[in-house]
């Protein structure tokens, strides 16, 4: 899985621009629910000096405001801007191109996917895609569906946030993060 790239692809996608995140969750009642969630969540300590010790970075989001995981994930970018204004998150149009694109780049084209672009704007390796890893695992590895449920629906209510961190604080260190097994 390769990611090594510029900024602009040959599909003709520029992963430096987009919606704001404010531009991006609008005042529909899934975006004020994400923008009370904002104002909820609490980093942990070391993912908020993480965050403090990167330079300029640009996270692309892609996402739509009806997914369930969206929403789970969006309320930690809103906040990221807030502890360290070098972090910039940019939301790209999701459409049949940029889910393309998504396709071809990691092997999957599914909502939330967060790339992160380094100072000189390549595309750094890595991506949070849908779930954290650790959630996609114990989903496949479920015994039931009722408990593959269960450990969605944890994930989707504020019960994972550190590894929501955990996921995020890789793409911005460009680690990459193997989700393509579990998805299914």
């Amino acid at each position: 899985m390769e990611m090594t790239g510029t900024n602009e692809n040959r599909e003709g996608i520029d992963l430096t621009s987009g919606k704001s995140f404010g531009e991006f969750i609008g005042t529909s009642e899934d975006g004020n629910f994400v923008r009370r969630r904002v104002g909820e969540i609490q980093f942990s300590p070391s993912f908020e000096k993480a965050l403090g010790e990167f330079g300029k970075t640009t996270l692309v989001v892609f996402a739509d405001m009806t997914c369930p995981d969206c929403r789970a994930v969006l309320p930690f970018l809103g906040k990221i801007g807030e502890v360290n204004a070098g972090i910039e998150v940019v939301f790209g149009e999701w459409n049949a191109a940029s889910e393309g694109f998504l396709q071809r780049r990691l092997g999957t084209g599914r909502v939330p996917t967060v790339l992160a672009l380094d100072a000189s704007g390549r595309l750094m390796d890595g991506a949070f895609i849908e779930r954290p890893l650790a959630v996609h695992r114990a989903t496949a590895e479920a015994a039931s569906r009722r408990d593959a449920m269960l450990a969605i629906g944890k994930f989707r209510n504020g019960g994972d946030n550190d590894l929501i961190e955990e996921d995020l604080l890789k793409v911005l260190r460009g680690e990459k993060n193997d989700v393509l097994p579990y998805l299914k």
